[in-house]
């Protein structure tokens, strides 16, 4: 038996947690996100927005949601090219991405726009 192939490969890296892509339409507002988060089977969320429309640009609006994603013990991120969105995100230090990818690659639990997990 060849002895390199019986050495056993080498460990990946960690791998992140999950995420839960929940696509957002562009009649969804506070009251429907927050009600589908009941529905959210693992811990980190990320909310895609809609290329149309314009949804949850309000501050309060978002904070609404975080405080319903903080009850449930989930962390949440937005994935959006609104600027507008951004704009609201960053004064509440929620976390923003513009791609799925970008998501995936950035672990929880800092903040930084664009790029990073709420806590």
């Amino acid at each position: 038996m060849d002895r390199q192939a019986a050495q056993p490969r080498p460990q990946r890296p960690h791998t992140r947690d999950p995420i839960q892509i929940i696509r957002l339409e562009a009649y969804d507002d506070a009251t429907s996100v927050r009600d589908r988060l009941q529905f959210v089977e693992l811990r980190r969320v990320l909310l895609m927005f809609p290329a149309q429309g314009r949804i949850l640009r309000r501050r309060i609006d978002l904070l609404l949601v975080v405080r319903e994603a903080q009850r449930r013990g989930l962390k949440i991120a937005l994935l959006t090219q609104d600027p507008e969105v951004l704009e609201q995100a960053a004064e509440i230090g929620l976390s923003a991405f513009l791609t799925v990818r970008q998501a995936r690659a950035h672990p929880p639990g800092r903040f930084v726009l664009v790029g990073g997990w709420s806590a």
